[in-house]
């Protein structure tokens, strides 16, 4: 759901404000619980096995510029005929995400 794929471009994109990057920053460590952190998932959702599903909010800019590294993941997971799923949904039928969370899980909950 409005995926942050690579945590390192969201993190030079949080750069310019400072007091947001000092608390993300803080999260990481506290949420990983570690130093070391993977700053790009990239080649992990490339290589997963079990069926992806983006659901990305079009009017939410939270992860912006991070459009074409998702378009290179589905690119790759179709070349390698791994099922992938991308939808738009508009901020104001937000209750599509829910739909479409369920239709996924229907169709792939026995595999995930």
């Amino acid at each position: 759901f409005s995926p942050c794929i690579s945590l390192d471009d969201h993190l030079q994109q949080e750069k310019d404000r400072k007091f947001y990057y000092k608390k993300l920053m803080k999260e990481i460590e506290i949420a990983h619980n570690e130093n070391k952190v993977n700053l790009n998932m990239k080649e992990t959702y490339e290589k997963l096995m079990q069926p992806l599903c983006f659901i990305q909010v079009v009017d939410q800019n939270l992860y912006k510029d991070q459009q074409s590294i998702i378009h290179a993941i589905i690119q790759t997971r179709k070349q390698h005929k791994r099922q992938v799923n991308n939808h738009f949904i508009l901020k104001e039928n937000h209750e599509n995400i829910t739909k479409k969370m369920i239709k996924f899980l229907q169709e792939n909950g026995r595999i995930i």
